[in-house]
């Protein structure tokens, strides 16, 4: 395969950002076997290893030995067809989970609406098409209990289909969980703390926020967690220590909104989290008001398991907000000022100190990452793209 399609420039600009308010020092659970996928995973040893998209192709970057070396994925391997303007056949965002090894395996949008699977195996990076077309948007995949991944898209009519992988055939089954009209943006899916079975979260008609469910054998839902104009954007979510769901939106106005569950007293963990069965009630809160968040929140976990949010903010910022559980308020920073011109936030991932690291990029292609040490953010920017890199799914 060709290497080195998206050529990198590295820099070492570090600019220092002094918060206005303190955040605490630690973050916990650098990103582990089953966790809910993202752009960015860690490595074995917790470095950082983020996918790219641009001009159609996946250009996986990850950080060794003071450096970011990087390798296409979803190249076209011969001459583009007459038809394509673009170097790859992606047309998503790809999102990954890792491999009970720690490896990564990914999985995006391809040409067509089909829906591919790149998964890195002794050395190299091996490929398969799960389906060849019907596929609307990027997808969400977890890991089953068996380690396979289990993968979610917007189907045709704005359906909810999955597909999921069959160790013992080398096959993928396939299904659809919701029928059409169920859901207009790309989903969010976590693992059952009770069974490891998916429950999957989207933003429905008229602006609504619903999750769908597997028990036993069948797909149950929409259950509704809000009403209408309530959502615009895809959901963020993350487990909290206590194995429920929280989970962040974009709300009217372009406010952020928080939807959590939390088990009612007496009941034992884990708490199987349906909105519907009585055995946990649904909280719901505004982290930060209108005008505070422009792009699907990004979402991990402070070392009290309390969250901590990334978002696009306004005029090309990068806002974070976090929990003090302590107080039972949030605290806020810009960890990219205003006017520099940022065009996506792409994850958040916690560093092996266990603090919180952003990763963003610029108008100008320029990639950047923000390091959180001792009340302050490092900004640095750590390469350039040769191709605009592309924003998909802003809210609405």
């Amino acid at each position: 395969m060709r290497r080195g399609l998206l050529a990198l420039t590295f820099a070492v600009n570090v600019t220092i950002s002094v918060l206005a308010t303190s955040q605490p020092a630690d973050a916990a659970g650098a990103g582990s076997y089953g966790d809910i996928s993202s752009t960015v995973v860690p490595q074995p040893g917790g470095a950082p290893s983020i996918f790219i998209p641009a001009e159609g192709v996946i250009t996986n970057s990850w950080s060794a030995n003071g450096g970011w070396p990087s390798y296409p994925i979803a190249l076209y391997t011969t001459a583009p067809p007459a038809t394509s303007t673009t170097r790859g056949f992606a047309t998503s965002r790809a999102v990954a989970v890792l491999q009970p090894d720690g490896s990564p395996s990914i999985f995006f949008q391809g040409v067509g609406g089909s829906l591919w699977n790149y998964w890195y195996v002794n050395g190299t990076w091996d490929a398969a098409e799960i389906a060849s077309s019907g596929v609307q948007s990027a997808p969400a995949a977890i890991l089953q209990p068996n380690g396979s991944p289990s993968v979610f898209v917007v189907g045709p009519n704005e359906s909810l289909l999955n597909y999921w992988y069959i160790p013992g055939q080398g096959t993928w089954g396939s299904a659809t969980a919701a029928g059409a009209g169920s859901i207009d943006q790309v989903p969010a899916v976590v693992a059952d703390p009770c069974d490891g079975t998916p429950d999957v979260i989207g933003e429905g008609p008229g602006h609504t926020l619903n999750e769908w469910y597997y028990s036993p054998g069948v797909w149950r839902g929409p259950g509704p967690i809000t009403g209408t104009g309530t959502v615009f954007s895809a959901p963020g979510v993350v487990l909290q220590p206590d194995g429920t769901t929280s989970v962040f939106v974009v709300g009217p106005n372009h406010s952020l909104l928080n939807f959590w569950w939390h088990p009612l007293i007496g009941v034992d963990f884990p708490a199987c989290f349906r909105p519907n069965n009585n055995t946990n009630s649904l909280g719901e809160g505004t982290v930060a008001g209108p005008g505070s968040a422009y792009s699907t929140p990004a979402v991990a976990l402070q070392s009290d398991g309390a969250p901590t949010v990334f978002t696009l903010g306004p005029s090309g910022s990068v806002l974070n907000q976090w929990y003090i559980a302590g107080s039972g308020t949030w605290g806020a920073a810009t960890v990219e000022s205003p006017g520099s011109g940022t065009s996506q936030v792409f994850g958040v991932l916690t560093q092996t100190d266990g603090t919180p690291e952003v990763f963003f990029a610029h108008q100008d292609g320029s990639l950047w990452l923000s390091s959180y040490a001792k009340g302050t953010w490092a900004n640095v920017n750590w390469g350039v793209s040769d191709a605009p890199i592309e924003t998909f799914t802003d809210p609405s």
